[in-house]
């Protein structure tokens, strides 16, 4: 690509030049004079699309207030942000020695179209974090191509993506180190610790085209309703850890909803029998169920994970089941999805 020839037929106002020349032309400006603050212009919304089942996508727009009456009523706050509420979850939702900070690169396997690692960007950017981008970005990315000439500590992706991985990468762990090495971090996350890299595990490597040997965070999303978005065991996470030597946050992400609306805990290392749980609900964000009677008075309530639509509610209403929070849309909204609480209080999709 010749970086000093405008094709033709763009016209005269499209100026071509490379980040280089661009800050050996403006190295002399030392002003360092503060921008004033503009308390008049209103923020813009931001739309977006999500993917469905058969191919059909959802438009949705993330306006920079949530709806005043009802809900400013019931929850006492002003009208915030929804990227913003979804992108302070995040950060709140990771222990302190373990948030982003300035030595991190993300990278995200992921488009940014959605929420979830849209977020996780904002979240990074706001923690000096460097961003990492390639062309590779979608729901079923090669790990192998997305990371290559990069070496990420936190890397983003779907679980379409990770399930391909796992499937990909336990199957060649059949030799006698390989099983050696998982029993040793069997037996390390079993007893709460996060396995360590010891010579035994760096021999057991099985994939080595990828760089990710300093990865230490995983965020992997689900997308309810998105076409093969497969919901992951509690023993797949597991292995995962395992296999990259990074602690996992599983989160639920619905279209109402600006990043999660649940994120497991990144020092939750508990296997559990079939799918994986998404944790509790991120700080921002209420759930409640509504079902059968003899579904909700359970120990572990189950019906339907409910973002009911305040507009109609009124104020004797106030018991019917509901999720709401400063990072869905219009404060609130439907979500079409059959959940459970267990017992840990942590959320689950049947």
């Amino acid at each position: 690509m010749d970086w000093n020839v405008v094709p033709e037929g763009t016209g005269g106002k499209v100026e071509a030049v490379v980040w280089h020349e661009l800050v050996e032309e403006r190295k002399n400006l030392t002003s360092t004079k503060v921008l004033p603050l503009d308390k008049d212009t209103k923020e813009k919304s931001l739309a977006t699309f999500w993917s469905t089942e058969g191919d059909v996508g959802q438009l949705v727009e993330y306006t920079s207030e949530v709806s005043r009456g009802l809900l400013e009523l019931i929850v006492k706050t002003e009208p915030i942000q929804n990227l913003v509420a979804g992108t302070a979850a995040l950060i709140s939702a990771l222990p302190r020695p373990h948030r982003i900070g300035p030595s991190d690169i993300l990278l995200s396997t992921s488009s940014l179209t959605s929420s979830y690692p849209l977020c996780l960007t904002f979240a990074a950017l706001f923690s000096n974090a460097s961003i990492a981008f390639n062309s590779v970005a979608s729901e079923n990315a090669d790990l192998s191509l997305a990371a290559v000439g990069v070496s990420p500590t936190i890397l983003v992706s779907s679980a379409q993506t990770m399930h391909g991985y796992h499937n990909k990468t336990i199957s060649q762990a059949n030799g006698f180190v390989a099983q050696i090495s998982r029993k040793i971090q069997e037996q390390s996350l079993d007893a709460g610790n996060m396995p360590s890299r010891n010579p035994v595990v760096r021999l057991a490597e099985i994939d080595t085209t990828l760089s990710l040997s300093k990865l230490r965070l995983l965020f992997v999303s689900h997308r309810p309703g998105a076409p093969q978005s497969p919901k992951l065991a509690s023993n797949v996470l597991s292995d995962l850890r395992m296999l990259l030597g990074a602690r996992i946050g599983y989160a639920l992400t619905a279209a109402p909803v600006a990043g999660a609306t649940a994120q497991t805990n990144i020092f939750d290392y508990r296997k559990t029998a079939g799918n994986a749980s998404f944790g509790p609900p991120v700080s921002c964000v209420e759930i409640l169920l509504s079902g059968d009677e003899s579904q909700i008075s359970q120990p572990e309530p189950s019906g339907k994970v409910g973002l009911k639509d305040l507009s109609s509610t009124s104020i004797a209403n106030i018991s019917q089941i509901f999720v709401r929070g400063p990072s869905v849309v219009n404060g609130a909204a439907t979500l079409d999805v059959e959940g459970r609480i267990g017992g840990d209080n942590t959320l689950s999709v049947l």
